[in-house]
């Protein structure tokens, strides 16, 4: 996942580019398909080859079970690591596959012949688990999640800095620029961005839409809804809005104007759902999908640590016992062990970690996890903290 930037370090899109070898694929917003490619022509064109595949659709299959469901047309599907891509074939038809999405959820995007796109979409229908479901199902997912919208929290007026998407940027490019708008960006990284995009949520039960204008307390105008809706029933309040803006750094508390009334507002989390985490007293947290658990640090533990700059992962097929050493994290201000909070066998690791580090930083509950484990002792996680314990203890510390 990455940036198209001009020379301002304005956002001309997001994309997926995935490394095939002897050429990058790359799958752009359709919405931007004639500028992104003349952009590509006009800074690149003269040392590549760039060819637009037409007539090819891209089906989403997302949830927890989508690796089960897909792996009985393509065996084997189910191993594949997230943000990984590989072809494959179904029912004769050629196909390119990324574990990826924009749900918060684990799945599948499919790219497909434009001919064999409803074939391959009923296929994928039959199975009991399977639902179709449009963009608007996918926009409120996304929001839910803290992900950005191409044209609602980002744009060309917006810096991948100010949009929290500091973690898309290798730690190469940020050393040496040498894209579009580095100085700039190079800027923003080094002493921060005059704004930013941060999650909000009302303190009572009013909407607050796109375009909603925020203010501080004394009715100052310091930021702009830029994508909004109600939350799911999960959520710790009854009912509300889960909403992103831009605002102004620092600024905790303001307000929104709502159906012309003002209506209080607070920073929080970007990722708006109640979280299913569980935690340990090392501030470990443990995410449970069916028999795996996925293992991180909490955003406590990375504001403690500071700017992450290494990480050794372990090996997958690696045995853990429960306190065992799982991963070693090397920050600015000391180095520190992951232990697992769990016993079982290492499935999987995050392995854009050895690239961006920062990602534990940037989303220490999201795509700055380190490891899956297999669960050997699922009673294990019984022992470990809720959310609300977990604070509570933190505030002790």
């Amino acid at each position: 996942y990455t940036m198209l930037t001009d020379e301002t370090g304005g956002i001309l899109d997001d994309l997926m580019v995935t490394n095939v070898g002897d050429y990058l694929f790359l799958v752009i917003n359709a919405a931007c398909k004639e500028d992104d490619l003349a952009h590509l022509a006009a800074t690149i064109g003269g040392t590549c080859e760039i060819e637009e595949l037409s007539g090819r659709a891209l089906l989403a299959l997302q949830g927890p079970a989508a690796a089960t469901v897909l792996s009985r047309l393509v065996p084997g599907i189910e191993t594949m690591a997230f943000m990984t891509a590989r072809p494959a074939e179904i029912d004769g038809s050629r196909l390119a596959i990324t574990r990826s999405g924009y749900t918060g959820e684990d799945g599948f995007e499919i790219s497909v012949p434009e001919e064999d796109a409803e074939r391959i979409a009923r296929l994928l229908l039959d199975a009991d688990e399977v639902a179709p479901a449009g963009l608007g199902a996918r926009d409120s997912l996304r929001l839910e999640a803290g992900l950005c919208l191409y044209g609602h929290d980002i744009d060309r007026t917006t810096t991948p800095i100010e949009a929290g998407l500091a973690w898309t940027i290798s730690k190469r490019r940020r050393a040496e620029g040498g894209f579009p708008g580095a100085e700039i960006i190079q800027a923003q990284l080094a002493d921060g961005p005059t704004r930013r995009r941060v999650g909000i949520a009302p303190d009572g039960r009013a909407p607050a839409r796109e375009h909603t204008e925020i203010t501080d307390s004394d009715g100052a105008p310091i930021g702009e809804v830029t994508s909004g809706g109600f939350g799911p029933p999960t959520m710790p309040r009854p009912t509300p809005p889960s909403i992103l803006s831009f605002a102004a750094r620092r600024a905790r508390r303001g307000c929104g104007s709502c159906r012309s009334s003002r209506t209080a507002i607070s920073e929080t989390e970007e990722n708006f759902v109640m979280s299913d985490l569980k935690y340990t007293e090392d501030h470990e947290w443990v995410r449970v999908d069916g028999d795996v658990a996925v293992i991180g640090i909490s955003d406590y533990a990375q504001g403690q640590l500071g700017d992450v700059v290494f990480v050794e992962l372990p090996e997958t097929g690696k045995q853990m016992a429960k306190g065992d050493e799982a991963a070693v994290i090397e920050s600015v201000k000391a180095a520190s062990e992951v232990y697992a909070p769990v016993s079982g066998e290492v499935v999987e690791v995050n392995e854009p970690l050895n690239d961006t580090p920062n990602l534990v930083n940037e989303a220490p509950t999201g795509n700055g996890w380190f490891l899956k484990i297999r669960l050997g002792d699922p009673s294990e996680i019984d022992g470990l903290m809720d959310e609300a314990a977990y604070q509570k203890f933190v505030e002790g510390l």
